[in-house]
C-alpha cells in the first residue's frame, strides 16, 4: 500500500501553513514553491481541503488561506482521508459485504489488525506535531 502524491502534497501544505502566522493568508503559489509541488495540483487539493472546512480562504489581492481549524485537532488522519477517502488496507475491509471468502480467510483478521494499527498511528499525530517536527526519530 502506497498514499498518493496527492495526500503526500496536502500533508506537505497544510504543514507549511501549520508553520505560518494563524492570522497570516499565503498564497497557494507560495506553498507550491516551497514544497516543490505543482501549483495546479496545490489548487485542487487546496480547493478539497477548503470545502472540508481545514482551510480558510480570502479572494483578492491581499488574499490567500490559512488554516480554517486549531492545527492541534487536525491529525494526518483527518488530511489523508479528506483527499483519499476512507482508508482500507484491502477491499475486505472497505467492503465486507462484497467479500466471498470473508467466513473462511484466514488472512481478515489480520488485515483487521494491520488497519487498527496504521489508523492508530496516522490519528495520534497532529498537525501541530508534523509542524514543530516532534515525530522525528533516529531509526
Amino acid at each position: 500500500m502506497q498514499l498518493t502524491r496527492a495526500a503526500d502534497y496536502a500533508l506537505r501544505g497544510m504543514i507549511f501553513l501549520a508553520r505560518q502566522d494563524s492570522l497570516k493568508y499565503t498564497r497557494i503559489s507560495e506553498i507550491a514553491d516551497n514544497e516543490k509541488v505543482p501549483e495546479k495540483f496545490m489548487r485542487k487539493l487546496i480547493h478539497i481541503l477548503n470545502q472540508k472546512g481545514y482551510l480558510e480562504s480570502v479572494r483578492g489581492k491581499n488574499g490567500g488561506i490559512r488554516l480554517g481549524r486549531d492545527p492541534d485537532k487536525l491529525s494526518i488522519l483527518d488530511i489523508v482521508e479528506a483527499v483519499e477517502g476512507p482508508m482500507a488496507l484491502n477491499l475486505c475491509l472497505k467492503e465486507p459485504s462484497e467479500c466471498d471468502l470473508k467466513d473462511i480467510c484466514s488472512m481478515c483478521s489480520v488485515w483487521s489488525e494491520a488497519q487498527i494499527a496504521l489508523m492508530a498511528v496516522l490519528r495520534k499525530y497532529s498537525l501541530t506535531d508534523m509542524a514543530n517536527d516532534t515525530t522525528r526519530k533516529v531509526v
